[in-house]
């Protein structure tokens, strides 16, 4: 296994063309981010996890969103987002960034658990998920 900024089997993509290819987002930091890919025989889908991150330019402070993180089932619990987190810990900070923001559900112990582990804390400014069922028998409201 081996952690790689990204490649595939038929197409070496490089830092440019990445960031259109992997997500099209115009904040998107290649440098910052992850695709850990498995051997080629372990699996038909050679993606194990990756970690997507994003340029925040809402703040003063030079900040980084680790807007996407995943690890397939196979290789959970397995170190691999602890390695990717890590790695771009290391590369944030080497670049200036001064502060790292994911968002989590509060039920995902597994990632909470992780998170406060590589030393994010909450940040107390919250939010709030609203959600409303539209069904044709509902009542209509303003």
């Amino acid at each position: 296994m081996r952690i790689a900024g990204w490649s595939r089997a038929r197409q070496r993509l490089d830092q440019t063309s990445w960031p259109q290819h992997a997500t099209g987002h115009p904040r998107f930091l290649p440098d910052l981010s992850c695709l850990v890919l498995a051997e080629a025989d372990r699996s038909d889908n050679p993606v194990a996890a990756f970690l997507f991150a994003l340029a925040d330019g809402s703040t003063d402070t030079p900040t980084a969103v680790l807007h996407c993180l995943g690890t397939r089932a196979p290789w959970r619990r397995s170190g691999l987002a602890t390695a990717m987190i890590s790695r771009v810990l290391r590369r944030a900070r080497s670049a200036g960034v001064r502060q790292l923001r994911l968002k989590v559900t509060d039920s995902n112990h597994p990632a909470l658990a992780l998170y406060r582990k590589l030393g994010f804390v909450e940040s107390g400014q919250g939010f709030a998920v609203l959600m409303r069922q539209l069904t044709p028998e509902a009542d209509e409201q303003p």
